[in-house]
């Protein structure tokens, strides 16, 4: 090994030591600047309607080497955004999500499976709009590495779900202008709670 070779193994060395790695069991905070639960509905037969929530905050832990990795979240429902201010108004009203009477929904994981490296399964409840139900989440592209802006660990995932709107007992407009079956894509990122908090953005 070159004299080259070996500075830039003892560099890459010193920042791993430095900068902390990843252990058996961690604990992250949600980036709500960088988490947005999407989701996705049938307008009446015709198209496909687009939303998200953009306050998002919770935790999850990792753990590669036991059963201790577990989720929680909190979405506040007034953050809603499907790009039209009327459209808005509706779905926060007593006719969907009734917001003013519950405003937040909550998922807190049962069970996290870490099926391969980068892929998970989560068993856990949904409660939102009073009603708590079980939803599964697939979870794709987990990764985790030191975070190339804050130089710290962070973890990031896509996390998909399918759910009945009626199942919560939201049914205004079912079953021919707004569809019951809806589609939630919940992009997360996250930083290991131990970790500085540098500015950035």
């Amino acid at each position: 090994m070159d004299r080259c070779h070996q500075k830039l193994v003892f560099l890459a060395a010193a920042f791993a030591l430095s900068s902390g790695t990843v252990r058996a069991a961690d604990e992250y905070q949600i980036d709500g600047s960088h988490t947005y639960p999407l989701f996705a509905i049938n307008h009446a037969g015709l198209s496909t309607l687009h939303g998200r929530f953009d306050n998002t905050s919770g935790s999850f832990v990792l753990d590669r080497e036991g059963n201790k990795s577990r989720v929680e979240a909190v979405i506040r429902v007034d953050s809603l955004n499907s790009g039209h201010a009327g459209r808005d108004k509706i779905l926060l009203s007593d006719k969907f999500f009734d917001a003013a009477r519950f405003p937040e929904m909550r998922y807190a994981s049962s069970k996290v499976s870490l099926n391969s490296a980068t892929t998970a399964s989560v068993e856990g409840e949904l409660s939102l709009h009073g009603v708590t139900r079980p939803v599964k989440l697939d979870v794709q592209h987990l990764a985790c590495a030191i975070h190339p802006l804050f130089r710290v660990w962070a973890c990031g995932f896509d996390a998909y779900a399918t759910i009945k709107r009626s199942d919560f007992g939201m049914t205004a407009y079912l079953p021919n202008l707004v569809g019951d079956e809806v589609t939630i894509e919940i992009a997360v990122e996250a930083r290991r709670v131990d970790a500085p908090k540098p500015g950035g953005r």
